[in-house]
């Protein structure tokens, strides 16, 4: 047992390791870097839907390649991938104007706003 690493507190959530990748990522603007090898489907999943709060900045791009083949899945291996990971600005794409707000008026008709 003196293999056993003991803790007064519990191991922090990740959040530093996140940090440190997108730091890493913005250093080296539009290079792609392969993040995780076998990872679960699930882990790109939330990287590509913004849920990972250090890499939901617009210019981070996600994609996946050596996917778990369906007849693997079939056999009873987990949904895994591997995951690249790259980040370029987003400054030469301009942003979408929202259309008017039109709202109803009392007697029917419409008003801008």
């Amino acid at each position: 047992m003196s293999n056993w690493v003991w803790l007064d507190e519990p191991p922090p959530r990740g959040a530093a390791h996140w940090e440190q990748v997108a730091q890493n990522l913005r250093a080296n603007e539009g290079k792609w870097v392969l993040l995780f090898e076998q990872a679960s489907y699930s882990i790109a999943r939330a990287m590509a839907q913004g849920n990972i709060v250090a890499l939901a900045d617009d210019g981070f791009r996600v994609v996946t390649r050596n996917h778990t083949t369906p007849a693997e899945r079939q056999q009873g291996r987990p949904r895994l991938c591997d995951i690249y990971v790259s980040y370029k600005p987003k400054t030469d794409i301009p942003k979408r104007r929202s259309a008017p707000r039109v709202t109803k008026t009392d007697d029917g008709g419409t008003a801008d706003g």
